[in-house]
């Protein structure tokens, strides 16, 4: 997995590495984790300083990076291979209906969906909250608990070796423990709460940003998941005096959770999702997994005319440059920026047809939210790439809230 690291946080996570694999080593075992540094350069990235209503703020900083390929080998002990870790959970029923943390490109086995305390090479069945499951060569699996990884490994520290192969999963896995704690209380959160806020960041976000996509590209934006927490902490703009989330917000996070009631998959990470669902509340190291539900509502199509996108993007240049336009459409992002002239900012617009518009001014819009109903007009400045965009840039306009309408 090739990754982007600012080089003072590449040198602190190169000290994290160097301690794991040295713990590896300590037992005779391979290291877990192999970092192989690939260039160095300069890069201008955008800071996040300020979010408003109508957008998100940022001033840039140029700063060194460190691109980098991370490769992690999950340890082979005796013919036993670590395919990841169990969070056992029992239901108001009774039964088991346990999360299952993968390592990459390993699967654990079905049944262990239910499985209970018992560790499978003992035999004991005693009160746990985790357990591992290891694979061997031929073909077999097996449940054990910490003590009992000694006879695999054939070591007098089996403790350190599960907790050393439990840091290596966290660090292949990126599995995500939130800093949301008060005192030595952890907080878990209402499933309907949390995903309103998962709403609300990907309207300010513009869309939905996994935590992987953030790091590879080193943009400077926040991902959706951590976006989403730090709105259930400062639910309240301050400087507007608003609420960050709206009825909107609230609506789409209901109309998700009942999707996905009669959804349905054989994968693990649906698997997951349905536990924390049928359980109620979703956990603090759980939330990156949760906010993932939100994605898998995207892709899937399968939403209400209330909250589709509109039109599919044509992707082509709109009128000819000079041309006087009027348009109805959704509006879709601002961008605060700085120049030589002060302060600026960018609007962007597409209309019924699916064309894509910007507007470049220093007038600020005020009560303009991601997906809002807006009439424009203006004249064509020019025709420009954004990427692989083509966007129709205008100046001198006009712009305005207008009812509900039908694409």
């Amino acid at each position: 997995m090739i990754m982007k690291l600012e080089s003072g946080v590449y040198s602190r996570f190169l000290k994290k590495v160097e301690s794991l694999n040295k713990r590896s080593r300590k037992f005779n075992l391979p290291d877990i984790i192999t970092v192989t540094e690939i260039r160095r350069f300069r890069e201008n990235i955008k800071i996040t300083i300020d979010k408003i209503k109508v957008g998100v703020f940022y001033r840039t900083v140029n700063v060194e990076l460190v691109e980098f390929n991370l490769a992690g080998t999950p340890p082979k002990i005796n013919g036993w291979t670590f395919f990841g870790k169990v969070a056992l959970e029992k239901t108001e029923s009774g039964n088991h209906r346990n999360i299952l943390f993968e390592i990459p490109d390993r699967t654990i086995p079905e049944k262990y969906r239910s499985s209970g305390n018992d560790c499978e090479h003992c035999g004991h069945n005693r009160q746990r909250k985790h357990v591992f499951i290891l694979g061997h060569d031929d073909g077999r699996f097996m449940q054990v608990g910490r003590s009992c990884l000694k006879d695999f490994i054939g070591h007098g520290s089996p403790e350190v070796i599960a907790d050393m192969m439990d840091s290596a999963m966290k660090y292949i896995v990126d599995w995500e423990f939130s800093e949301f704690e008060k005192g030595n209380e952890s907080y878990d959160l209402g499933l309907e709460h949390y995903m309103t806020c998962v709403c609300a960041a990907v309207r300010e976000g513009g869309r939905f940003i996994t935590k992987k996509e953030c790091r590879e590209s080193c943009s400077g934006c926040g991902y959706t998941a951590d976006d989403a927490l730090g709105i259930v902490v400062n639910p309240v703009d301050k400087e507007l005096g608003i609420y960050r989330t709206t009825e909107s917000d609230n609506s789409k996070a209901k109309e998700i959770l009942e999707w996905f009631s009669g959804y349905d998959s054989d994968s693990n990470f649906i698997y997951n999702l349905k536990t924390i669902v049928n359980r109620g509340y979703v956990q603090e190291h759980e939330l990156s997994m949760f906010a993932a539900l939100y994605s898998v509502w995207e892709r899937s199509g399968k939403q209400t005319s209330t909250f589709k996108k509109g039109p599919v993007v044509v992707n082509e240049f709109c009128g000819q440059i000079g041309n006087k336009i009027e348009k109805t459409g959704k509006f879709l992002k601002s961008i605060q920026y700085e120049s030589q002239f002060g302060i600026g900012f960018i609007y962007k617009f597409m209309d019924a047809d699916g064309y894509i518009f910007v507007w470049f001014t220093s007038c600020m819009l005020q009560e303009m939210e991601y997906g809002d109903n807006v009439s424009f007009s203006g004249k064509i400045k020019d025709h420009k790439h954004y990427g692989t965009e083509k966007q129709t840039v205008l100046t001198r306009c006009k712009v305005s809230k207008v009812e509900q309408m039908t694409f």
